[in-house]
């Protein structure tokens, strides 16, 4: 512990006093960005957020895995809520209007150890659904089609 505090005695005062409002300074910033979506509504002073879109619409009960990609084809996110086994799984398509998704029900029905990525070099994202051991693999392929995707083994 010496070794590693030597280098701070050796700053002055005016040093360390700078360092240490630096460091509540970071601090500070970082806890603003903690805080929860929930904790404020509009413009959220402290964060880098301009709006915070909250409530039912958007709201995901249960233990799960988003997948962020471009699996429309288009230039918004959509995220899958992957949750391993048979739980019900969710494709939320972006729309046009900030912050709000069209919702598909998928049954993936496993579990994968999810890769995503623009695997056929098109303009949508991919997902390839690895199966640790013996199982079998499978390569969802974004498509434009109301599936979404078109799957390989």
């Amino acid at each position: 512990m010496r070794t590693l505090l030597a280098p701070l005695a050796r700053l002055s005062r005016r040093r360390t006093a700078r360092l240490a409002a630096a460091l509540a300074l970071v601090g500070a910033t970082f806890a603003g960005l903690a805080a929860p979506a929930s904790a404020c509504s509009g413009t959220c002073p402290g964060t880098m957020f301009s709006e915070v879109n909250a409530g039912a619409g958007i709201q995901v009960g249960g233990t799960y895995r988003p997948l962020v990609g471009n699996f429309g084809g288009d230039t918004k996110a959509d995220i899958l809520w992957y949750a391993p086994g048979s739980t019900p799984d969710s494709l939320w398509v972006g729309t046009a209007t900030h912050g709000t998704f069209t919702k598909l029900p998928m049954t993936i029905s496993g579990s994968y150890i999810p890769l995503v990525g623009n695997f056929a070099g098109d303009s949508y994202d991919d997902i390839l659904w690895y199966s640790p051991g013996t199982g079998t693999d499978t390569l969802w392929t974004s498509i434009d089609a109301p599936s979404i995707f078109s799957s390989s083994t």
